[in-house]
Order: C-alpha cells, then structure tokens, then sequence
C-alpha cells in the first residue's frame, strides 16, 4: 500500500493491474508501460500477496486536499487505482478476496472505482466500501447511472466524473453520496477541454472539483 497524489484518498492499493477498457486518456496503462509493472496492461493481472500480512491502516499525518473533507476520521484506501476491479479479465474470485480483505479491516474505507457497475450486482460489500463509477462518456451515462442507482439503495456511491467530456443536464445524481470533477490530462492532441457550460450542469449537494478543473469554472 502506498500514499497517494489522488486527491479523494490517503493511501491506493494495486492487488489488481491491468484492464481491458482501453480508454485512449488512461495514465494507469501509461505507468504500467512505463514501468514494466505487467506483460500485457489489457491482460488484468492479480498480485493477492498485497492482501496478506499484518496491515494497520491509520490517519497520515499529511492528508490530501478533498479527502480530509469526505473522511475526516477514517483513512481512505483507493482500491486498484492502476486498473479497473470489475473490468472483464478479472475473476469473480479476485474481487472475492479484496471484498474479504475490507471485511477484516472496518477501521478503513476503501472506494471501488469502475467503468463496468453492473458487474457490482453480483456482490455483497460491507459497510466500507464505497462504489464509485466513471462517468466520461455521454453514451454510456444511462446504464451505469441505473446500475448505481440501484447499488446506492443498500451501499454508500459515489461518481467520478474524470474525464468531463458532456453536459448532464436531465440526469439525476441525487442517489450518489460524493461526486468529484475533474479534467483530461496527458492525453496529447486528443485532450478534450471542459465547457464551463458541461460543469455548471451538474447538479448535486457535494461536488468536489479537483485541482486540474479549477480554472475552468
């Protein structure tokens, strides 16, 4: 487990590498190739030995920007940040286990984060662990606002909109808990500049908007 730069978490922890999404703005595939951390980044890869062993997950003393205000009293563990953790590739076992790591440590909240949240149905997850999903594509909004929507009646969730690439007028987030903004990055000539216009339209009581669309509003 490692501190992360991410502002919504303390800590991230990568027992899963890799996905088959393909996302051509991805910076996890981008450091996984940069660093040899996988053969194949389409080819999700797991390493269950960094669940195991005595962990004691506690505050930092030096605590990102946002997530001091979502959690001020519990460390926050971005779970498999360098992939996707319900991607296809990834075993229903897999996800078993990492579901059992969070049962065994209540004193953490771990946040799920995936472009596939129908596949969280099939899951039972314990009280902390919060589902995130990634909103960046307008074509894909009305499956997985459904999908949350009915994962937020028994769970705590939460959206990502990173990249912003639409508007989302005539959507309803009122069902997610947090949602955090932000904008493209690294993505070369395909880089998509945020509207003004697409971040006014979303309507929700807890917005965080990271450091990389600040200027934008």
């Amino acid at each position: 487990m490692n501190t992360t730069k991410i502002e919504f978490a303390d800590f991230s922890l990568n027992p899963i590498i890799g996905c088959r999404h393909k996302c051509y703005y991805c910076y996890a595939r981008k450091l996984a190739t940069r660093f040899n951390l996988v053969e194949d980044f389409e080819i999700p890869e797991y390493f269950p030995n960094r669940l195991i062993g005595h962990w004691s997950i506690t505050l930092p003393k030096v605590r990102n920007r946002i997530v001091k205000q979502i959690s001020p009293d519990k460390p926050v563990v971005f779970m498999v940040d360098m992939g996707d953790i319900m991607s296809p590739g990834v075993s229903d076992r897999w996800i078993g286990e990492i579901i059992q790591f969070c049962y065994s440590h209540p004193e953490a909240i771990f946040l799920f984060l995936t472009k596939n949240p129908m596949r969280y149905l099939h899951f039972r997850f314990p009280v902390n662990v919060w589902l995130g999903v990634t909103l960046d594509s307008k074509n894909t909004l009305s499956n997985r606002l459904a999908a949350m929507e009915i994962m937020s009646q028994d769970n705590t969730v939460f959206a990502s909109i990173e990249p912003i690439t639409c508007d989302f007028h005539h959507y309803n987030l009122n069902f997610f808990k947090h949602i955090f903004v932000g904008a493209m990055t690294n993505a070369g000539q395909q880089n998509i500049i945020p509207n003004k216009l697409w971040i006014e339209s979303i309507k929700h009581e807890s917005i965080f908007f990271k450091y990389n669309i600040q200027k934008y509003l």
